[in-house]
């Protein structure tokens, strides 16, 4: 199914996503066709929307080469299914269980270099942005997967 078909309707006949969710009547095709137009760089979309984890939505993201963030915690029914463009590994650490103020612990961080050292092995960027600063464990935490990355770059 092309992009521009994505117009699906909720059994109310409307949807709760933002404005730009795939499920909406007029989809974003125009914005990421626009998007890059401007500019060839690596794009990441973070949805907190289920709108935005369907086949359909995966395969828009993929035509216009847009990556889907992989966040922690995942919203609601926001598990990513279908992958959209692999290009880039957008990782985005929020703390876990509480948002921005929770640090992960060794045993994440250690799992998570080893899964970031495997797909850095399919794709040619990977990011891994840690949002937990309220009490000030994203430096903490970036620091630990740093060494654990570079003990399996070896």
């Amino acid at each position: 199914m092309p992009p521009d078909s994505l117009a699906t309707s909720s059994a109310a006949g409307s949807c709760s996503c933002p404005r730009a969710c795939p499920s909406r009547p007029t989809p974003p095709t125009p914005f990421f066709k626009a998007l890059r137009e401007r500019t060839r760089l690596p794009i990441a979309c973070e949805a907190r929307e289920p709108g935005w984890f369907t086949t359909h939505a995966a395969a828009l993201l993929k035509t216009h080469h847009i990556s889907y963030v992989d966040a922690d915690p995942i919203p609601d029914d926001c598990e990513i299914k279908h992958r959209a463009d692999a290009s880039l590994v957008y990782v985005r650490l929020h703390g876990a269980p509480e948002i921005y103020k929770s640090s992960y612990n060794y045993t994440y961080l250690d799992d998570l270099a080893r899964t970031l050292h495997a797909r850095a092995k399919k794709t040619a960027e990977v990011w891994c942005i840690f949002d937990n600063t309220a009490e000030g464990h994203a430096q903490p935490n970036a620091l630990h997967l740093m060494e654990r990355l570079r003990t399996h770059h070896k």
